[in-house]
């Protein structure tokens, strides 16, 4: 969940962006990163789950 500022969001050869207020999930089976987009940074909420075996990375929160 990004809290301020926006990210973006690498996997594999695909790019998707999150703003404030938005949240996202990814199942960590290509290279990955995630970076600010801004020059003030940015502020995630990042939560970490294994589902089944296999790692789970999930992003999610209620917004404040």
């Amino acid at each position: 969940y990004v809290l301020n500022g926006a990210v973006t969001i690498h996997l594999g050869s695909q790019v998707f962006k999150a703003k404030k207020g938005e949240s996202f999930y990814f199942i960590p089976n290509k290279k990955h990163y995630i970076n600010a987009s801004g020059k003030n940074g940015a502020i995630l909420l990042w939560v970490l789950r294994r589902s089944l075996g296999k790692k789970l990375f999930q992003v999610c929160a209620k917004a404040l």
